[in-house]
């Protein structure tokens, strides 16, 4: 298995997208982080980029572009901490610090859809066909 690890870019950064014509695809996920502080969104144009918002400064705080398309994200409801997932063997984690990766030991285990517990300190992370508990270090 690779190792991951994200590329910090310097600003400004210029996405690429070859655009199809046609009716245009919009945004399809969106959601806001428990303490209302940061919004996520993710256009369906661009299904790898997720643009996090810092809502009190009305401005754009982070762009994340993933490899796969993201499939689900889910905030954590008690940090703003995000977590994201593209139906491959890793979780990935957002906070104002940075990203991280973390990978699923199980073989054969792609997240498509993840839970955090009440708590933010656990999540359920579910495949096509089972689910796993995943326990966070602390540090994470």
């Amino acid at each position: 298995q690779n190792k991951t690890r994200y590329v910090i870019s310097e600003l400004p950064a210029a996405l690429k997208k070859k655009f199809k014509l046609g009716k245009p695809k919009g945004v399809s996920m969106v959601s806001w982080s428990p303490c209302s502080t940061y919004l996520c969104t993710r256009n369906d144009e661009l299904p790898n980029v997720l643009w996090i918002w810092e809502t009190p400064k009305l401005r754009l705080c982070t762009i994340i572009t993933q490899l796969e398309p993201i499939r689900h994200v889910e905030w954590d409801p008690v940090n703003p901490r995000l977590a994201i997932c593209t139906n491959n063997c890793r979780i990935y984690l957002w906070s104002k610090d940075g990203c991280s990766c973390v990978d699923v030991p199980s073989v054969n285990f792609n997240v498509s859809k993840l839970h955090w517990n009440p708590n933010g300190e656990n999540m359920v992370l579910m495949d096509a066909k089972s689910f796993c508990c995943c326990y966070l270090h602390p540090d994470t």
